[in-house]
């Protein structure tokens, strides 16, 4: 995980506005550039939290894996476990911890043919369409439908430099 040292108060901000109002002062009161300040600044902020969500990612990952490790060791306890018991003859043992371990027994795959009705049309759609409008038993219609898209707010676009000059 690549770490910029240049935090925000951004990152934690309620108020993005009144943050970069304040950011907007400071620059002028240290006789910054303004525009490439609030920019800069702006890019900071997210790529930070950027990195935060890919390094909360990262760790999603490690916990899926270890969490199906795990899994994988509960299974394979349970199953060479139960050749142990089966090749000592063992099929239900007492505990003191839980009340018993019970083997089941293996299953075989099997696989079980039936008959089944299936509607097969050995026609296109267009000509079942068009052979049931006319024996007059559909008929095309216009409807009208409406499609509608989620309102989003304005959001800023930040545009990453190409070349190595720019953290």
């Amino acid at each position: 995980m690549e770490i910029v040292k240049h935090h925000t108060s951004l990152e934690k901000s309620t108020s993005v506005e009144d943050t970069l109002n304040w950011k907007l002062v400071e620059l002028s009161k240290e006789n910054k550039p303004t525009d490439t300040g609030i920019a800069d600044y702006i890019a900071f902020a997210v790529k930070n939290l950027e990195q935060q969500v890919k390094y909360i990612g990262d760790m999603e990952k490690e916990i899926k894996e270890k969490k199906k490790a795990i899994n994988d060791q509960i299974d394979k306890i349970k199953i060479e476990g139960a050749k142990f018991f089966e090749n000592n003859g063992i099929v239900r043992i007492d505990g003191v911890v839980c009340s018993s371990i019970t083997v089941i027994p293996a299953k075989q795959e099997s696989v079980k043919a039936e008959k089944v009705q299936e509607f097969i049309p050995l026609i296109s759609q267009a000509e079942i369409e068009e052979l049931l409008i006319g024996l007059g038993k559909a008929e095309m219609r216009t409807v009208e439908k409406e499609k509608t898209t989620k309102a989003t707010p304005a959001k800023l676009k930040i545009n990453k430099r190409t070349s190595k000059k720019a953290a």
